[in-house]
């Protein structure tokens, strides 16, 4: 018990941590993804508040990502808890508006947890919607990179992807173009798949 109650007092305080080395934090969120994120959904309201107040440290310290800042966002993208998601949204519209977000990167890290259903693909598809769809011109383009990266990962389609497919032919409407030729191609191998075909994408 003791060991369990240093071990937070510890943890709690990497958000501090993270504004004493706000250029390498790194090892901050190392610590948070492997102690706090390991699922996606059922958490201790401890682990909760931990990765809400290491995420508004991320939003506030307002530097660009490294490979591990981007296994964190991607991550809390996909969080139970609304309030982590909608902080995730906030760093991702900060980020892009500032051109300090590698869309293909973070594209890459929620691709790759949704192609194994680590969380509902409902989630990520209600926080575009809610917080990050038709922003600016800016966020729409980077909106279309970050979709596109995300179906890049995938291989069978998921549950739900139907929904993700529809927002993502709702951002290249707004953006005047098209689905680029490896996004075509998975389609054409989905699109026999009966939850997808009345996909607004295949019509």
């Amino acid at each position: 018990m003791e060991y369990f109650v240093a071990g937070q007092k510890e943890l709690s305080e990497i958000p501090a941590l993270m504004w004493c080395f706000p250029n390498t934090p790194a090892n901050a969120l190392a610590k948070v993804i492997k102690h706090c994120l390991f699922y996606s959904g059922i958490a201790e309201v401890y682990e909760r508040n931990l990765v809400l107040n290491t995420a508004q440290a991320l939003y506030q310290i307002k530097k660009p990502l490294d490979g591990m800042g981007y296994l964190f966002l991607g991550t809390i993208f996909l969080d139970g808890d609304k309030t982590i998601r909608g902080t995730a949204a906030e760093i991702w519209l900060e980020h892009v508006s500032h051109q300090m977000m590698d869309n293909a990167q973070l594209g890459k890290v929620i691709g790759l947890h949704e192609k194994l259903e680590w969380a509902p693909v409902k989630r990520l598809t209600d926080l575009i919607q809610h917080h990050m769809l038709n922003v600016s011109k800016t966020h729409n383009a980077a909106l279309e990179e970050l979709i596109f990266n995300i179906l890049l990962q995938m291989e069978e389609p998921v549950t739900n992807l139907k929904k993700l497919l529809e927002v993502y032919h709702e951002v290249l409407a707004l953006n005047q173009s098209e689905a680029s030729a490896p996004i075509l191609q998975k389609l054409n191998d989905w699109k026999e798949n009966s939850s997808l075909k009345k996909s607004a994408i295949f019509s």
